[in-house]
């Protein structure tokens, strides 16, 4: 062709093409053996994603130890052993590029891998092995504290005063602790000497035989401890059934010195029979029984002397001012009744006889003016027809009782309920013509002329 121009064929083409490309891989492995880092990167990348989709959690660091350890070996030369391989030696370029550099890359994914997962492995191992020590560290615990409530057993003083058959039980409970704690310490000499200590004692090589024995060794402990704890229950009832003992004494000693009377004595004997029966049967609630119960009765013993005291004064006051018949011989009707009350030990109905007889003193001691009320908005009186009685009207005076211009409060008694409150104004049954003029009085005006109901004077 014109102007310098060299024709190229086809093939000559398809040549040039094909060196150019070998040219280029060339120049890739020539890029890869001089930038060693960069390669290793790209290796170490690739094998971290491969865990983190796999889940596994295997440190950067111990990755990249693995890499490099294996480019290192790489070019640690080793003499052929056969023709084969020193053909193969004589084309490494080819080989290099063609198969060198992806084993490099799988052997190294392969190495790593393995090493991580002997990682994984050995960080399992750890944890089972610590899990293990913990697991002898509770049984230990476990150990001691078993220990310690047989000590506690063997060294009660309440021990020597349990009955026969109590005492019996509690060395056989003894014994077979014994044999319980003595296996559980065969299983673990740990448990006895104390100058191995716990990580000492469990190894990896170990853990897995140490781990058995615990399990067993925990069965005869815990049995142990149940056999201690019933022992201690033994004691602990032993304990509470002596101070039971103590307070029944002491109790029925107060009562029967007080001032009180004999039924009240004598009920206070037998109730401690019964908490004596109650200790002796080794009956806790029979015995509690009869100590809150004789404790009750104490109580009201400590009670009669002043009870007995309150009505002797005031039925004697009562008696020293008052001036009718009618009320002495109510007052001395309460006061007998109270009397009998206080002999037969019945505590609650003396003392309301004896508020009886100081309400009637207070009364007999005041003096007052009964003055019919009448005042605007107020009633002065009132009608009722009797439930027994239909066909019958009572009638009423409203009344209060003044003294120096205020009026008193007064303990009254209602006809019709029988109940005594103590209120400022009532109503008194009056006669029919009473209420009839009483009614008519206060039509005139609104005021009662005259208001006098009746005058009360001391006694």
């Amino acid at each position: 062709m014109g102007n310098g121009t060299v024709a190229v064929g086809l093939q000559d083409l398809v040549t040039i093409l094909g060196d150019v490309r070998a040219l280029q891989d060339k120049q890739e492995i020539v890029r890869a053996l001089l930038n060693p880092d960069e390669e290793k990167g790209k290796i170490v990348e690739a094998v971290q994603a491969r865990y983190d989709v796999t889940g596994e959690q295997v440190p950067e660091d111990l990755i990249r130890t693995a890499v490099d350890r294996f480019f290192e070996e790489q070019y640690t030369f080793k003499a052929p052993e056969t023709n084969t391989l020193a053909l193969a030696y004589a084309n490494r370029g080819t080989l290099f590029r063609k198969i060198g550099v992806p084993i490099i890359t799988v052997a190294a994914l392969l190495g790593a891998g393995t090493i991580a997962v002997d990682y994984a492995r050995q960080q399992r191992l750890l944890q089972y092995e610590h899990a293990v020590e913990e697991q002898f560290e509770a049984a230990y615990t476990d150990f001691t504290d078993t220990l310690r409530k047989k000590s506690t057993v063997e060294k009660s003083p309440f021990v020597e005063k349990l009955p026969p058959p109590q005492r019996k039980t509690i060395d056989q409970l003894l014994c077979q602790t014994n044999i319980d704690l003595a296996s559980a310490a065969e299983l673990l000499p740990g448990f006895t000497n104390k100058d191995i200590s716990v990580k000492e004692a469990v190894t990896l090589t170990n853990a897995t035989d140490i781990e058995s024995k615990v399990k067993t060794a925990v069965s005869s402990v815990r049995q142990a401890d149940g056999l201690m704890n019933s022992a201690l229950d033994i004691l602990g009832t032993q304990n509470h059934l002596e101070k039971l003992a103590v307070a029944l004494d002491t109790a029925y000693d107060a009562v029967r010195t007080a001032q009180s009377p004999q039924s009240l004595k004598d009920r206070a004997e037998q109730t401690y029979q019964q908490g004596r029966t109650g200790i002796q049967q080794r009956d806790v609630t029979l015995a509690e029984q009869a100590e809150k119960s004789l404790n009750s009765l104490l109580l009201t013993a400590m009670q009669f002397p002043a009870v007995n005291s309150t009505l002797q004064n005031v039925y004697r006051n009562i008696t020293s001012i008052a001036k009718e018949q009618a009320v002495r011989d109510q007052a001395q009707s309460w006061y007998e009744a109270a009397q009998q009350e206080l002999n037969g030990a019945d505590l609650a109905a003396a003392k309301g006889d004896v508020q009886r007889l100081h309400d009637l003193y207070t009364t007999l001691n005041q003096e007052y003016t009964l003055t019919i009320v009448s005042r605007p908005g107020e009633r002065s009186g009132t009608k009722r027809i009797p439930n027994d009685h239909p066909s019958k009207t009572n009638f009423y005076l409203v009344v209060e009782a003044v003294y120096r211009g205020n009026a008193l409060s007064l303990p009254i008694t209602s006809e019709e309920s029988g109940r005594t409150e103590t209120v400022t104004m009532w109503a008194e049954r009056v006669p029919e013509d009473v209420f009839e003029r009483v009614a008519s009085d206060k039509k005139d005006d609104g005021i009662i002329q005259k208001s006098t109901f009746g005058v009360k004077k001391r006694g």
